[in-house]
């Protein structure tokens, strides 16, 4: 064999051994999980959560079989009262079901790993299987293994969470190979850590509402005025407190956070600042009013989605944020459309941005 054929076959049967070093895994298929946070459910480690909401079309029925001084749990999955497919599993055994494709995992609860398997409903013969990545191999004597694991028509998503570590994973769900893995750090999981992560979700979640005083209470409490939350969407990603306000159009938030100290030109992973939002939703509210003339008024602010926009907009630019020349025009537009004559003012007295600039803090 060609000695350099050879060398590169070795090297394939190290990257894709089960128990490989981390060290060897390609670089992309961790891009879509590094900002994925940790999850668990210990409800939903277990067949019994899904017995009575698995899909409207098939059923499962759980009987417990004693074989060679062993009990095993056999899971059935029915179709109406015609069985399409059984496997032996146990009391930690986890499956979920989109339309007619059933995805199960084969472990063990005393060892590490898992193998996922896809079933088609319709025919009752296995698709695919294939090994999770996991935490890689562990010696033990005593050990525990436990899964969450969610399924869409495009990929199944495993959470796994072992004595050794905790992982998540994610596979295409028509051929079971992996696109995104991730091996969690003790800080990502730790209650505490968790906990902080809980409270800039819910902070980002309150801006997002417009609602001021929740949004204060967060603050006060000590928490980072420009702490982020990256979202599971694309669009979330690196998005600040600040862009979530400007989304809403609620004004009161973007003053607040301004006035505590928040970087006004943050960008988000589509390299969208906080005025570039607000003025995005500027335009799609003139646009909504313009074809049905009923504005719609948000809750929280008492404003209409655009005058929200609008004076989001007014305040950021009023405070010093960068208003770049494919954004002046067209809010420019819009502000005249409105007839917001100081928007229009401000807009025209703004001056370019100069490249390279880090982003900076609001005038008081």
């Amino acid at each position: 064999m060609n000695p350099g054929l050879a060398l590169a076959l070795s090297a394939l049967l190290v990257l894709f051994h089960p128990g490989a070093a981390r060290a060897q895994m390609p670089a992309f298929w961790n891009q879509g999980a590094k900002d994925v946070p940790w999850e668990w459910d210990e409800r939903a480690a277990s067949p019994f959560a899904f017995v009575n909401r698995i899909s409207p079309k098939y059923h499962v029925r759980l009987l417990s079989k004693q074989e060679k001084l062993r009990h095993h749990l056999h899971i059935s999955f029915f179709e109406g009262e015609r069985e399409v497919f059984t496997f032996k599993g146990h009391t930690c055994t986890v499956f979920s079901i989109w339309e007619d494709r059933l995805y199960y995992a084969l472990f063990s609860p005393a060892s590490d790993g898992a193998t996922i398997v896809a079933v088609d409903l319709t025919t009752g013969k296995e698709a695919w299987r294939s090994d999770v990545l996991g935490i890689g191999l562990q010696q033990h004597s005593r050990y525990s293994n436990a899964l969450n694991l969610q399924a869409d028509p495009f990929s199944v998503r495993i959470y796994g969470n072992e004595a050794g570590g905790q992982y998540y994973e994610v596979k295409r769900a028509d051929t079971g190979v992996t696109t995104a893995h991730k091996i969690f750090s003790r800080d990502e999981t730790d209650p505490s850590a968790i906990a902080v992560r809980e409270a800039v979700e819910e902070y980002h979640g309150e801006c997002r509402r417009g609602y001021l005083p929740a949004v204060k209470r967060l603050i006060e409490a000590g928490l980072d005025v420009n702490a982020r939350y990256s979202g599971r969407s694309a669009w979330q990603r690196q998005r600040s407190a600040l862009h979530c306000a400007a989304e809403k159009g609620a004004p009161a938030v973007i003053d607040y956070l301004l006035d505590q100290g928040h970087v006004i030109d943050p960008a988000d992973s589509n390299q969208k600042t906080p005025l570039v939002v607000a003025a995005e939703l500027a335009q799609k509210a003139r646009e909504a009013e313009a074809k049905s003339n009923k504005p719609r008024v948000l809750s929280e602010t008492g404003l209409t989605e655009l005058q929200g926009a609008l004076k989001s907009c007014h305040i950021l630019l009023q405070r010093g944020a960068a208003l770049s020349e494919s954004w002046r025009v067209a809010l420019r537009d819009v502000a005249k459309a409105a007839s917001d004559h100081d928007l229009i003012k401000l807009i025209e007295q703004t001056p370019a941005p100069k490249e390279g600039l880090p982003p900076k803090t609001a005038k008081p």
